[in-house]
């Protein structure tokens, strides 16, 4: 027998529950006698740094099982399995550290029958009282161990995948179950939000009809092992405090708490935002359409019930003009793309809002909510959200 410690979120106990039910009713046609079996339990705060780098406190439990070691028989352990398809020798040890050198297999072994002929498959014990090992070809394992061998194996495998997936550290960071924290989720919808239809117009370009929405969230975090560039993680960061993840939790109360869940639609956005009765700290990938929807859904509404108490935008100069504006940097934005890297900065002035794409030296100098006096070439008239907007390229500043 081994044992396992795992922790996963509290909300995932029932999943953990039907999961281990599943793998003890797998076992029950392998092995009868044996059983997957909880010895402790423990509730705990874990702490949990998502992939933004924002630290927070996770309730978990802490589960320690005791797994069955099927494949120990009447005094022997099991050491490993050598392979040799297509002849190259492959072997799989129980654990890096046993003390056995593979190597001196040969496929022809097998000290159950004795029969000298070629095998792909050779099973290695070792007889716990004397060390003396045995090597078992495959034909032989069943008679052997009194159980199906491969069936053994391939369930000692599946279990511990399952209880892999269900460790938070796994879990979170996209292991078997993948998905979103709270704050990435609600991060990069944020930027998202926030960036004008330029700023994703070279994302577009990539794939024929454009990209969902969604399709930006999880291309933001396809990224190595689930880390991210810190340029990107500071771009996260900043968009989340303009917005914050207490108000668009609330603006999601808000609009969606109270839907008629009559509504197979309703009852799918309130089943994709809300668990207990809160919204979800943790949001599986197969949610994020409809919680992007709902969250951009929010955050229009109220936007466009500020945009009532607004004078109408309009756009600066003609196409072709050289103007001068002054203005104050309203927002500062890094963007890659197929085309390099560089800066959109959104100035608003009197006049409208302008903004540049640039990766001019003076770009490096500036903040937001620094005032410029600038000069430019208008390049395009463009409106988003019903906002206009003036892009400016050549600029230069005085």
């Amino acid at each position: 027998m081994t044992t396992k410690t795992i922790s996963f979120p509290v909300y995932r106990f029932p999943v953990f529950e039907d999961k281990l039910a599943k793998l003890n009713r797998r076992l029950s046609k392998i092995s009868g006698s044996h059983s997957v079996e909880v010895i402790s339990q423990e509730r705990i705060d874990s702490t949990y740094i998502d992939r933004t780098g924002r630290e927070f406190k996770n309730p978990c439990f802490q589960v320690t099982v005791c797994v069955p070691a099927l494949l120990n028989h009447q005094g022997h352990k099991f050491l490993g399995v050598v392979n040799f398809e297509d002849g190259v020798r492959t072997v799989y040890a129980t654990d890096e550290g046993v003390n056995f050198d593979f190597s001196t297999v040969a496929d022809t072994d097998c000290h159950h029958c004795n029969h000298k002929r070629k095998r792909n498959v050779i099973y290695i014990f070792e007889e716990v009282a004397t060390g003396k090992i045995s090597h078992i070809g495959s034909t032989c394992a069943e008679e052997f161990l009194g159980i199906d061998v491969t069936a053994a194996l391939s369930f000692s495998q599946s279990l511990f995948v399952s209880l892999e997936d269900m460790d938070e550290d796994n879990f979170f960071l996209g292991g078997g179950s993948s998905g979103f924290s709270i704050n990435e989720l609600f991060s990069a919808v944020s930027l998202l939000w926030q960036s004008d239809s330029v700023y994703w117009s070279s994302r577009k370009a990539d794939i024929e009809g454009g990209v969902s929405t969604p399709h930006q969230v999880f291309s933001l975090f396809g990224t190595d092992g689930g880390r991210i560039r810190e340029e990107l993680k500071n771009n996260l960061h900043k968009a989340i405090k303009e917005v914050g993840v207490e108000k668009i939790s609330s603006l999601l109360v808000e609009k969606f708490s109270n839907l008629d869940t009559s509504n197979s639609f309703n009852l799918n956005i309130t089943e994709a935002i809300f668990k207990d009765g809160k919204v979800r700290q943790f949001f599986p990938d197969k949610v994020v359409g409809l919680v992007t929807w709902a969250i951009f859904k929010a955050l229009n509404d109220e936007d466009e019930t500020k945009k009532e108490d607004k004078p109408a935008s309009q756009w600066i100069g003609n196409v072709g003009d050289k103007i001068s504006l002054e203005g104050q940097v309203a927002k500062i934005r890094s963007i890659s793309s197929h085309f390099g890297h560089s800066l959109l900065v959104i100035i608003e002035t009197a006049m409208g809002v302008a903004k540049t794409f640039t990766t001019a030296r003076w770009s490096d100098n500036i903040q937001e909510g620094d005032k410029l006096n600038l000069k430019g070439l208008v390049k395009s008239h463009e409106e988003y959200r019903g906002e206009k907007s003036t892009v400016l390229t050549r600029v230069r500043i005085n």
